[in-house]
């Protein structure tokens, strides 16, 4: 079940598997492109954790507790799940306020 929605980092949940649809991270002039992903199936957090380190950015697409914000670490809720039903949080591309640094 994934809710409806389908735009960007859409979550599902189907045959033992959560899957996150492709999105894009702007953080000011830097457009990041996540490509669509699988995740490991279980309930919690899915979610993407942007870094910034030597003057670029990365992420990562989990699930799970997500990590801690932190200086240079900016984490965004995608959805929840419980007992294999999504609550989907984000809808559309994620903007960044300011910068990671």
């Amino acid at each position: 079940g994934g809710g409806g929605y389908s735009g960007p980092f859409a979550v599902s949940y189907g045959s033992s598997r959560i899957t996150v649809a492709d999105g894009l991270v702007i953080a000011g002039a830097t457009t990041i492109s996540v490509s669509a992903t699988t995740v490991s199936s279980g309930n919690g957090t899915v979610y993407l954790a942007l870094s910034y380190s030597g003057g670029s950015y990365s992420y990562s697409v989990a699930r799970g507790s997500p990590p801690s914000q932190g200086a240079t670490t900016a984490v965004y809720r995608l959805a929840t799940i419980a007992g294999g039903a999504v609550t989907q949080v984000q809808y559309g591309d994620i903007y960044v306020a300011g910068r990671v640094v």
